[in-house]
């Protein structure tokens, strides 16, 4: 009779006194989603992704990986860009020429 790695995990969280409660993200599959997209967001390939977690192909693996949104902000605008001000670029008044 084999144990899965879910077992052996809940073991240790209740050795280690670690409560769960429903959405909390105390689960081995809230791990398994972090390491994939921390693996993703610093680059590495999402096929090596999908071998580290264990997976035969990418579409499993698309569950496991979040947008990241840090670097989201990174490639974010800020408003100032958009104009505003008086200071508004020439294509924001079309209508005047």
């Amino acid at each position: 009779m084999g144990v899965s790695i879910a077992c052996i995990f809940r073991k240790y969280q209740k050795k280690a006194s670690l409560t769960h409660a429903i959405g909390d993200g105390k689960t081995l599959h809230s791990i398994r989603r972090y390491l994939g997209t921390e693996m993703t967001a610093s680059g590495i390939l999402v096929d090596v992704v999908a071998q580290v977690l264990g997976h035969k192909g990418m579409k499993a693996t698309k569950q496991y990986i979040s947008a990241d949104l840090r670097g989201m902000k990174n490639c974010m605008l800020g408003f100032d860009s958009l104009g505003g001000g008086g200071n508004e670029p020439s294509w924001i008044h079309l209508g005047d020429a």
